[in-house]
């Protein structure tokens, strides 16, 4: 996803909000098409590494969402660092 942010560009994303009203982000550039999480989520839970009980929806969606946020809030591509950060201290902490 990050990478596709990346491509498209923040002006770009920025330009589509700004134009195209009543119809979700998410449809406009594919953020939701993915099912990636939800296979290695349920790896992470057979090598006993996260609780099942942890992983909701929204859990699941958490490092996207938090991803989009800081390219829609900063234009800038989120760094290796900050993906780093969100997967590290954010999103394992609360499946663990």
């Amino acid at each position: 996803m990050n990478e596709m942010l990346r491509q498209i560009g923040q002006e770009t994303i920025h330009r589509l909000m700004s134009v195209l009203t009543g119809i979700p982000l998410s449809e406009l550039i594919g953020f939701r098409r993915t099912n990636a999480m939800p296979p290695v989520l349920n790896r992470a839970v057979e090598r006993g590494e996260i609780r099942q009980e942890k992983i909701t929806p929204r859990i699941t969606r958490l490092p996207a969402d938090l991803v989009r946020n800081e390219v829609l809030m900063t234009y800038e591509p989120v760094s290796q660092d900050t993906v780093v950060e969100i997967v590290d201290e954010i999103f394992l902490p609360l499946i663990k």
